[in-house]
């Protein structure tokens, strides 16, 4: 198996099923054998009967895991990386879809350096503006520069190149297994965020890098 691709689901249904189509038909397009793992968080929205049609549709090439409440991102996120098949794990967000040129272009460079760990791309919201989506280690005055001043911090960051970053979050991550099988699954004490920093530290003491690559979106 090449890629296994890791998205949670929690009342998605606006999103999920562009998710989901968008991975397999990326995965096709590059020629790869990849592998979608769903876990649906307990949603009420109707997010279960779309997973439920989509599961008839690509049959293998997507597994649910259907959950009877919300266990946050690392539990749920824990279940399937443990079912992962993939050479090279990609997390995305129910809300995030994969493209051929970006999954290529990830992919790529994990190949090309030995030491990444872990890539992120450009993300961009709906209308086209570029999302800030790595960042230094939070201290106490940078967390309250985001809060205050995030858009600015956005504009500043729009010309960042490509190389090391402290910390991506966790929208879109590809890692190698590697990298996952020496530093661990993700830490289940923490319900929601700040998991995404956490496991670019772990990152990090594991010997590997964490890199950004703003030529894919």
């Amino acid at each position: 198996m090449d890629v296994s691709a890791v998205v949670l689901s929690f009342n998605s249904k606006r999103y999920i099923r562009t998710c989901v189509e968008s991975l397999v038909s990326s995965f096709e397009a590059c020629g790869l054998a990849g592998e979608v793992l769903v876990v649906e968080n307990g949603s009420h929205d109707g997010s279960v009967a779309v997973l439920e049609a989509l599961q008839t549709e690509f049959a293998e090439a997507l597994t649910v895991f259907y959950q009877a409440e919300n266990t946050g991102t690392t539990r749920s996120r824990n279940l399937a990386l443990r079912s992962a098949k993939g050479k090279a794990i990609l997390i995305l967000d129910s809300d995030a879809y994969m493209n051929p040129g970006a999954l290529r272009g990830l992919l790529e460079h994990l190949k090309d350096h030995e030491r990444v760990g872990l890539v992120a791309p450009r993300l961009t919201y709906p209308d086209g503006r570029f999302q800030l989506s790595v960042d230094a280690f939070p201290t106490v005055l940078r967390k309250l520069k985001r809060f205050l001043a995030l858009r600015e911090m956005e504009r500043q960051a729009i010309a960042v190149g490509a190389g090391t970053v402290d910390y991506a979050i966790s929208a879109c991550w590809l890692l190698k297994a590697d990298t996952i099988a020496a530093t661990g699954l993700l830490d289940e004490r923490i319900f929601y965020s700040p998991e995404d920093v956490d496991y670019c530290i772990r990152i990090w003491r594991a010997g590997w890098q964490v890199h950004y690559l703003p030529s894919v979106s």
